[in-house]
């Protein structure tokens, strides 16, 4: 494809959330494909990272944090009080419904467990 990095940087980060959403929507009705997917293969590294990342809803992207946060041995204390202490309760309740979506999991559980 030829990735033109600069235009997904310039796309990405001058955007608010929503405004990403809409583009994700628009490609897939122009490509047929999910622009996530075709970024996956395009890209590699940290800028990867990065520009999946933009793409996620802000609930979306706080949800994977806490995921990663409590997989695997010992749990990352410092990112779900980063998380959970600094949102609001309409935030909490967005990230709760973005983990069980995303995770199938019960956040609060995991969280206890």
């Amino acid at each position: 494809m030829g990735t033109n990095e600069a235009a997904i940087i310039e796309i990405l980060s001058g955007r608010t959330s929503d405004e990403r959403q809409q583009i994700k929507q628009k490609y897939k009705a122009t490509y047929g494909k999910e622009l996530e997917e075709v970024l996956k293969s395009e890209l590699s590294g940290n800028f990867k990272k990065t520009a999946l990342a933009l793409l996620d809803r802000p609930s979306e992207y706080a949800a994977r944090q806490l995921q990663k946060a409590m997989k695997g041995l010992g749990t990352d204390e410092s990112v779900l009080i980063e998380v959970l202490c600094t949102r609001t309760n309409k935030e909490i309740i967005a990230i709760k419904e973005a983990y069980q979506r995303l995770f199938d999991r019960n956040l609060e559980s995991d969280v206890k467990g």
